[in-house]
């Protein structure tokens, strides 16, 4: 259908995410990235650091800790950054953290404010291409 628009999520627009890119495609091989894929790898390290921060297993402590570690302030750090992420929680101290699409700022309901989105237009052929990029930000 040539000049069908659709959206769908960026994965390629976080500061992190060559890093993930390159772990991902050398355990899943040579495939294309879905909308979902770095969403899913962040969403563990979210909770993983709101646990730590919290210093607890506890569901409802954890829920509240993940705007603290999703948004500022605190030094910008990914999964790279792991041990020096568990070393700055441990300790108290703030952390921004960014997922692999990029920054996620939880809003106190749990929904993120910041992500990229593409709009895509079928081209004349059948091909499809991505028209523009929009980074929304919280």
């Amino acid at each position: 259908m040539p000049g069908f628009h659709s959206t769908s999520g960026n994965v390629k627009s976080g500061s992190s995410f060559p890093e993930f890119s390159k772990l991902y495609l050398s355990k899943v091989g040579g495939t294309t990235f879905n909308s979902g894929a770095d969403e899913a790898f962040d969403a563990v390290f979210v909770s993983f650091l709101a646990a730590v921060s919290e210093k607890s297993d506890d569901p409802l402590k954890i829920i509240p800790s993940i705007t603290k570690v999703t948004n500022p302030p605190g030094p910008d750090k990914s999964f790279t950054d792991l041990p020096e992420v568990l070393r700055l929680l441990l300790a108290s101290q703030p952390v921004h953290f960014n997922g692999a699409g990029g920054g996620l700022n939880f809003e106190a309901g749990g929904r993120v404010t910041s992500s990229a989105y593409d709009f895509w237009q079928v081209n004349d052929d059948g091909s499809a291409s991505i028209q523009r990029t929009i980074v929304f930000k919280g």
